[in-house]
């Protein structure tokens, strides 16, 4: 089975040909023939859109037979031979055998059915000659073209790809539970490159601007590995080359390729020399940078495919953040082409690819670039969002899209801590964890095999089952375990403490890895647990089960801390006694005693416990004003996410009173950016800049009068000396958009950039600014059709910040037709209007505006009244239902409101 992938233009031109597969385990039922060789070489003519074949398919037969079944969709088989070599005869001077045959292909399943006419009992070639197309019309263009405008036209490549279970570029063995070899030969025309899994052998010009390229003999590898690369050289290029491993792409973006190159050579190198030399001797490893890729995530031995726009960073425009963003993704890519050669003995599927490839990816970068955190944000990051989404979709099965392979890669790392890091990684490098992870999806096969030759000793074996056993328990659990800490406290200095550890949430066999430390002796470093905690469930309705903790040296004004940098895939839920412990050190000088992960678990778990009614918004609240003194991105990352969260209720109306979370959250924000300044320094930590970026944004969002005087005065620094106060690119948005909420006479439209002018608060301006937007919306010249496109999106933003003011909001409803041009469509306008009001008195003026006052809907159908009626009162019910739905919403967010209330 395969997927032809292909990009074709007159300059730049790409063919990807590569076979993908739904995993099939070894089972004692091995196939009575299966190839162990492909000598294949295709002739391509991209201009005529044709290419011809021949392959050569070593088949070798465990049992006699004279029926051989064939795949080949797509494909002109011109005729099928079957040779045998004689014995006794060497085959390098072609002494061979025609063997009769004969062979019908069916149209339906794509199956050639070939009959021999002697009975095959060790081996024969099966010689296909075949002819297919390069592109057809099955989904398959060499081109597109964007939106046609006569200024802007532009004709662009595209990656186009074939249903992802046809072979359709050569005939294969419709099995894929055994590796073959391949050899590949391409015939091209000499302007072309052309790469495939192994480096070349040699290379032979003919007389018609043709080359033939040979590529040396792959490994036995699975036919889903393999890859073919064509691509013009005028503009592709072999950018870097360091001993094995090349990036190919455009050279005038290679500038903005130079950190993904260092990603790429480093990351490669970690792996194959430090960790997992012996999955394979490497041949090479080209990178390959497409612009337009539509990535499938899929992988080829030696070939990684990326999305041009995926890798570049160029550090003048680029964010700190966007580096941690593509050594992420190349971690991953870089993993998942390692993977298919951990064992020979199963072939992994894709969800299990993705599962350690993001797993894998993510530990090595965080070892090469341990400046980047990036197992720290992994937690922060993946986990959190997952434990977040676990909880979200608790009806649906564990295996939804959402979260699947994002929470196997959680409990892999949750593996990885309890069985030690050095034992986890043996038995992944040796491949039988994987197959048997694999076999927690489908029927497992590996007890029926000889582990003498699998396993070699009973301790290998009990860690192997063990990790399995438990990664299949874990994934099929629906939601995630809470453990409820209640402490039986003691008058005494120091004691042996009994704690009462609760277990919620539990519907599935369960082991949990227990770790936790004191306040006494804090050690948040030995992730190994301290204890399993098993839970059996009885019955289907999930339950509560207590267990007795014994806990030395734990004081009991101290403070006991569980699930160590949040290793375990559970939240952890205290007595009352022991989260004011907890809160009260945080806001200490020493809470940088308390590592960073569980910081940062602390905030996240204690949000999450208080949306579900389980802790008080007081306590919440009590515990994240310790976050006035922290200056790690990582630890602050969960606040960012609460806030997303909590960001409906920040424009809610409450009749004069003040949102007391909001003035909280002002003076922790404020607090923060008093420490580390709104000031970003060129050669501090990219994580600093991180929190600086985040910090400032939430801090304007939440009316902090500190924030927006310092935009402000940035701001008006660049305008009046742009030269001496330039504004970094990812500083642009914050320093227009909340410098210009305080707008000034000084400013003027044409100082102001337009892409930010809906920021204004200004009446006047705003009015002018409306009208403005009309005027080019009415200019229908090709000239200005980005502008216009431009203009719609900022007279959407403009209305979704500014309509809630009530004198705005006034303006626009007085003098709908004079300010909101015919282009823009009414429904769409009234739309987001109601959705960004928050009072039902809000609502109730947009409503009789609806039904009095919004006749401009006639001129639709000017010469027929009738038909005029009809559809404005079709228009006028269709926005009386949707007000309706927002005053439901709005309720809902009073009440959705009152979770993070503490007063």
């Amino acid at each position: 089975m395969a997927c032809l992938k292909m990009l074709l233009s007159g300059s730049l031109t790409f063919i990807i040909t590569t076979t993908l597969v739904t995993a099939i385990l070894i089972t004692n039922s091995l196939p009575k023939y299966y190839p162990n060789r492909y000598d294949i070489k295709l002739k391509t003519y991209i201009n005529s859109n044709k290419f011809y074949g021949e392959s050569n398919i070593t088949m070798f037969f465990r049992e006699p037979t004279q029926e051989i079944s064939l795949y080949a969709e797509g494909l002109c088989i011109i005729d099928i031979i079957l040779i045998q070599s004689l014995e006794g005869i060497d085959k390098d001077a072609k002494k061979i055998k025609i063997i009769e045959s004969n062979y019908t292909y069916d149209k339906d399943t794509h199956i050639i059915d070939l009959y021999s006419m002697e009975v095959l009992l060790k081996e024969c070639i099966i010689n296909v000659r075949f002819a297919g197309a390069l592109h057809d019309n099955r989904g398959i263009r060499t081109f597109y073209k964007r939106r046609k405008n006569i200024a802007y036209e532009k004709w662009l490549p595209a990656i186009c790809f074939l249903k992802a279970d046809r072979q359709e570029i050569f005939s294969c063995w419709d099995d894929v539970r055994l590796a073959s070899k391949f050899k590949i030969s391409i015939m091209h025309h000499k302007n072309y490159e052309i790469l495939s899994n192994m480096p070349k052998h040699e290379e032979e010009a003919n007389e018609k601007g043709m080359l033939w390229t040979h590529f040396d003999t792959t490994p036995e590898m699975y036919i889903y590995l393999l890859a073919v690369v064509m691509a013009s050289k005028s503009i592709f290029h072999e950018l870097y080359t360091i001993d094995y491993i090349t990036l190919w792409g455009r050279p005038n973006y290679l500038s903005d390729l130079w950190y993904a190159q260092s990603v790429m050579g480093n990351v490669t190198t970690f792996i194959h020399n430090i960790k997992w030399k012996r999955l394979r001797e490497i041949q090479k490893l080209d990178n390959i940078a497409i612009p337009d890729y539509q990535d499938y995530d899929t992988s080829s031995t030696g070939l990684i495919f990326y999305r041009e726009s995926d890798i570049l960073y160029n550090k003048d425009a680029d964010p700190a953040g966007r580096k941690i963003e593509v050594a992420r993704l190349i971690g991953y890519k870089i993993s998942q082409e390692w993977l298919p050669h951990f064992h020979m003995f199963c072939s992994l599927s894709p969800w299990v690819q993705k599962t350690l490839a993001t797993f894998m990816g993510t530990y090595a970068v965080d070892k090469v670039f341990p400046e980047t955190r990036m197992m720290d944000l992994f937690v922060v990051q993946i986990q959190h969002e997952v434990l977040f989404w676990d909880g979200y979709f608790e009806s649906q099965t564990p295996f939804s899209e959402a979260i699947s392979y994002l929470k196997g890669s959680v409990i892999l790392r949750m593996l990885q801590h309890a069985f030690t890091e050095e034992s986890f990684w043996n038995h992944i490098i040796w491949g039988m964890e994987l197959c048997i992870f694999e076999s927690t999806l489908q029927t497992a096969y590996i007890n029926e095999q000889k582990w003498d030759s699998l396993v070699p000793t009973q301790e290998q074996f009990d860690v192997i089952s063990s990790n399995a056993e438990q990664l299949k328990s874990w994934l099929n659990h629906k939601r995630y375990p809470i453990i409820k800490v209640m402490r039986i406290y003691q008058p005494m200095t120091l004691t042996v403490e009994r704690v009462i550890i609760e277990i919620n949430s539990a519907t599935k066999n369960l082991s949990i890895p227990l770790t936790y430390t004191t306040q006494m002796q804090p050690n948040f470093y030995n992730t190994t647990p301290n204890n399993w905690l098993i839970y059996k469930e009885s019955h289907e309705i999930p339950f509560t089960k207590q267990f007795i903790q014994e806990v030395k040296n734990l004081e009991s004004n101290q403070w006991i801390i569980f699930n160590l940098q949040q290793t375990g895939y559970y939240r952890v839920n205290y007595d009352n006694e022991n989260w004011k412990r907890i809160s009260n050190y945080l806001k200490s000088e020493n809470y940088v005693n308390i590592h960073v992960l569980n910081r940062a678990q602390i905030i996240d778990d204690a949000f999450h416990l208080m949306l579900a009614y389980q802790i008080s918004a007081f306590r919440f609240w009590d515990i994240a004003d310790y976050l006035k003194q922290e200056t790690d991105y990582v630890a602050w990352y969960p606040m960012f996410k609460a806030l997303e969260y909590m960001s409906r209720i920040f424009s809610m109306d409450l009749f004069g009173r003040k949102l007391s979370v909001k003035v909280l959250m002002r003076t922790i924000l404020n607090e923060l950016l008093k420490k580390i300044y709104y000031t970003e320094v060129s050669n501090e930590d990219e994580h600093k800049k991180c929190l600086r970026q985040e910090a400032a944004k939430w801090a304007c969002l939440l009316d902090v009068k500190e924030c927006k005087k310092e935009a402000n005065n940035k701001l008006s620094l660049y305008l009046a000396h742009p030269n001496n106060h330039k504004i970094l690119p990812w500083w642009k948005k914050w320093t227009y958009c909340n410098g210009l909420s305080s707008f000034k006479e000084n400013y003027t439209l044409q100082n102001i950039n337009f892409e930010f002018s809906n920021c204004v608060q200004d009446i006047d301006f705003i009015k002018y600014y409306l009208r403005n937007m009309k005027n080019i919306l009415m200019d229908s010249s090709s000239k200005t059709y980005n502008l216009r496109l431009q203009t719609v999106n900022s007279y959407f933003t403009l209305i979704t910040k500014q309509i809630k003011i009530n004198i705005v909001r006034e303006f626009i409803l007085s003098n709908f037709e004079e300010v909101i041009s015919r282009q823009v469509n009414t429904i769409a306008t009234l739309t987001v209007i109601i959705n960004n009001l928050y009072t039902d008195k809000q609502l109730t003026e947009l409503e009789n505006f609806v039904k009095k006052d919004m006749k401009r809907d006639r001129l639709v159908f000017p010469h027929c009244p009738a038909m005029c009626q009809i559809y404005e009162e079709a228009t006028i019910l269709k926005m009386q239902r949707k007000i309706e739905k927002r005053r439901l919403q709005i309720q809902y967010l009073h009440s959705f409101l009152e979770t993070f209330l503490y007063e």
